[in-house]
């Protein structure tokens, strides 16, 4: 192995659950790939999920395509057991800004059933993203619980 290239983003937004209150939401997250010439190869995820006051340990992938990332992640949620948040990016030219930055996501139960509905928005610099967020490294980062 030569090495994997690596995408470290930091999330922020709302959770709100099927007939409760909203919840901040924080998603930290590493997604990392050996495959860099395929940019359509699903990425290995891990990282953490921040709901109010809890941490949660996050795992799943991402893929991005050239109209938007999409984020297939799971976590297990004290109260729901096993949680899906999928979500996908989908850039527009007259929200461009606003459609790099922010993704709108549903909640499911590992059953299928939605529990609800989340947005998480990158908070740095879209400008500075490239020279942040991508890294290589020998081996797969992990972010520990």
């Amino acid at each position: 192995m030569l090495g994997v290239l690596e995408i470290h983003e930091s999330l922020q937004g709302w959770v709100q659950w099927q007939g409760k209150t909203r919840q901040s939401l924080q998603l930290e997250i590493i997604a990392s790939t050996e495959h860099i010439w395929h940019w359509s190869v699903p990425r290995n995820v891990s990282g953490r999920v921040h709901l109010d006051e809890k941490v949660y340990v996050l795992g799943g992938t991402l893929t991005l395509h050239w109209r938007g990332p999409r984020y297939e992640l799971v976590f297990n949620h004290g109260e729901h057991g096993l949680v899906y948040l999928r979500g996908k990016k989908t850039y527009q030219l007259q929200r461009l800004k606003a459609s790099l930055v922010t993704c709108p996501m549903q909640v499911f139960h590992a059953s299928g059933e939605c529990l609800g509905s989340a947005e998480v928005v990158y908070q740095q610099s879209i400008l500075a993203f490239p020279f942040q967020a991508l890294r290589w490294n020998c081996t797969p980062t992990r972010i520990k619980p």
